[in-house]
């Protein structure tokens, strides 16, 4: 893996900035409104018995916008640590707006093949979690 130091195409899509605002969003609309009771039930989990692998994102939402990170965690680990990241990437988006300069990152076939794998693997493990813990 290389770190390389790049300027910012025109062009460039800050999808930092984009899944930042969504994240940012969705926290104001737990904190604010009873998303709770606004939003249906999971289907999936109504039709087949078993939780889908965003179950308890709603709950988790708001446990995060009070400020409840391990309350967050418990629900669904993998959502909180994305909605997290997704608002790091907002600010490092933000910042690499202004300055005109950002880190990319390159990888070899190999790298980014285990990089791929782990994510299957976190995703995996995290579904397994959510139907032995609910």
């Amino acid at each position: 893996m290389r770190l390389i130091l790049k300027k910012r195409a025109y062009g460039d899509i800050p999808f930092g900035l984009i899944y930042g605002t969504i994240g940012v969003l969705a926290l104001i609309a737990a904190r604010l409104l009873p998303v709770q009771d606004i939003i249906p039930s999971c289907a999936f989990k109504a039709f087949t018995g078993i939780s889908c692998p965003t179950c308890g994102t709603t709950r988790l939402l708001t446990h995060l916008a009070q400020g409840d990170l391990v309350g967050a965690l418990g629900l669904n680990p993998a959502v909180t640590v994305v909605i997290i990241a997704a608002l790091l990437l907002f600010v490092y988006d933000a910042v690499t707006l202004f300055t005109g300069s950002r880190i990319a990152f390159s990888y070899s076939p190999r790298e980014a093949r285990w990089i791929r794998s782990g994510a299957v693997t976190a995703f995996l493990i995290n579904w397994f979690y959510l139907t032995v813990s609910q």
